[in-house]
């Protein structure tokens, strides 16, 4: 790692700002972020199943496990029927719903949905509903060939834990009992390089950051309505300017793994090709970046499943203790990856070691999720994604990472949550930017709490680059106050112009430090007038488009 040699004192500036001003005297007070054109405020409306313009589709025509010999509350083990439900529905050309009736139903295997337009459905979270019992650990289970690469790469790289010596686990940050891919894919490419040859569709020429549109060269067959990725890499090395549109000028530590794979692309954006005009290509959301010749970015094929939706289940585990922090048994429930314009909804997850983790996927509603039980690594893990919407959640159980932008995120919502145990939002080293915390409420038990708390190795630093945006942050101090007059909140000290907009308590005065270059506005002032950035903005877009 290289510290780039800009401004030395910036890195260590901490901007601070505390207020006392009641709740009185700022109803109704105006945010300067929304109404200033010079402020960059990224888009965050386009995230979401249909870039939340169309609903949740339900469909009909289902094959019910219990007919191919799944039957619950026999306390049999249900796999192998349930296995056989997924397989004969999807031979159906149409969307097609493979159905749990209420009851217990035990899973001791891995079940994979590798098609489009596929729904698995339950009767409903609650006890009454389906439950969905997984006893045994991904660790007890044969290894996914799908999983072979990454085992490769944590043997090659020895990654280890420092306490134990022990290997870390392959289910740490992947996998689930619920698995959806595209079939024989890895999302994530540890080991390999990417085939510009054989899959590029163009080369981009220009676009600016916020607009929708690009041009192109050197076009191959490209078709509207299509979804694709528009790839970006750093093939300059340390110095890149990709690098400084980033992170900023400052003088921030930035990680070997920003220039060491010059072949692999340092960020992907999922796109939906709108219409095409010669050389221009218009796309639905805007573009997170500039685009410049110098950053070699290129127009590829997305590879994605489409329409596939997890329902109305309850997913319990045993209550065990928890393995630990990167030596997690597998005790995972959803895992999603190389998915767009799905969902997940109505979903209770007890006891697990992460609840719902994602990977190179794109407008993806998640909603009406519960998290509870012991403690685990991710409740909610949007990894390598973009404009995902995960709303209306509550994480009742002490995990390291409660919600998680996690490597390679952008564009993601997190609205309308709620975080009620050792409360962490985190920020994954590894160029996650332009995210969105959104009307957030969270509850703190002890006054030795760290918020902002991050994960991800010192090659992928800083902690997250810019623009990300916390709006509406709710905290409850649920501890003896009597001696306290000021609690402070600490961010992360390295990364670069996050937006801090309505961080508050109604227990007393908050301080908070975060930097460098964080923007403040309407700190100690609930509440504000905009409660959601999300919903401010797309009610916004459609009444603009109407």
């Amino acid at each position: 790692m290289i510290r780039h040699n800009l401004t030395p004192f910036l890195f260590s500036i901490i901007v601070l700002m505390q207020c006392e001003i009641s709740a009185s005297e700022n109803e109704g007070i105006s945010l300067k972020i929304i109404g200033d054109s010079t402020i960059y405020l990224p888009d965050y409306s386009f995230a979401g199943y249909h870039h939340g313009e169309v609903s949740i589709p339900n469909y009909t025509r289902s094959y019910n496990v219990s007919d191919y010999g799944a039957i619950p509350n026999d306390e049999k083990d249900d796999t192998q029927g349930i296995i056989t439900a997924i397989a004969e529905a999807s031979k159906e050309k149409g969307a097609t719903v493979v159905k749990f009736s209420p009851g217990k139903f035990i899973l001791k295997k891995i079940i994979f949905i590798e098609r489009s337009n596929f729904v698995l459905q339950g009767s409903g979270s609650d006890s009454n509903g389906t439950i969905i019992y997984c006893p045994t650990p991904l660790r007890d289970l044969p290894l996914p060939k799908e999983m072979e690469e990454l085992n490769q790469y944590l043997l090659a790289n020895n990654k280890r834990d420092k306490k134990t010596g022990k290997i870390f686990s392959p289910f740490s940050w992947t996998g689930g009992l619920i698995w959806v891919q595209k079939k024989e894919s890895r999302p994530h490419r540890y080991l390999a390089t990417f085939d510009k040859t054989e899959l590029q569709l163009a080369s981009v020429d220009n676009g600016k950051r916020g607009s929708n549109y690009f041009t192109v060269k050197n076009v191959k067959s490209i078709n509207e309505n299509l979804l694709a990725k528009l790839l970006w890499f750093n093939r300059s090395g340390s110095q890149s300017t990709l690098l400084r549109h980033l992170y900023g000028n400052g003088d921030i530590l930035i990680g070997s793994h920003h220039w060491n794979f010059p072949d692999r692309p340092l960020i992907e954006q999922i796109v939906t090709i709108k219409e095409i005009q010669n050389d221009q290509i218009f796309i639905k959301e805007p573009l997170l970046h500039d685009v410049k010749s110098e950053w070699s970015t290129i127009l590829a094929p997305a590879d994605l499943l489409t329409e596939v939706g997890i329902e109305k289940l309850r997913i319990e585990f045993p209550q065990t203790d928890y393995g630990g922090h990167h030596l997690e048994e597998g005790f995972n429930a959803i895992y999603i990856s190389s998915l767009a314009n799905s969902w997940i909804r109505d979903v209770k997850v007890i006891n697990a070691d992460n609840a719902i983790l994602s990977d190179d996927c794109a407008f993806i509603t998640i909603q009406n999720i519960e998290v509870s039980g012991r403690a685990g690594h991710y409740g909610l893990h949007l990894g390598k994604s973009n404009h995902i919407l995960a709303k209306n959640i509550v994480i009742d159980s002490p995990m390291v990472h409660s919600i998680s932008a996690n490597t390679k995120a952008k564009a993601n919502v997190f609205h309308d949550i709620d975080i009620l145990q050792n409360p962490t939002i985190d920020q994954h080293c590894g160029t996650n930017h332009q995210n969105l915390f959104d009307n957030i409420r969270v509850t703190i038990d002890s006054p030795d709490f760290h918020l902002f708390k991050h994960g991800g190795a010192g090659y992928w630093k800083p902690t997250h680059g810019k623009y990300n945006t916390f709006w509406n942050i709710a905290i409850n101090f649920d501890f003896d106050k009597s001696e306290i007059d000021t609690v402070v909140v600490k961010g992360v000290n390295d990364g670069p112009s996050a937006y801090l907009v309505g961080l508050y308590s109604n227990d007393f005065p908050i301080r908070l430090e975060y930097g460098p270059n964080a923007y403040f506005e309407s700190i100690n002032q609930p509440p504000i007038s905009v409660k959601s950035l999300y919903e401010y903005q797309f009610n916004q877009r459609l009444s603009i488009n109407k």
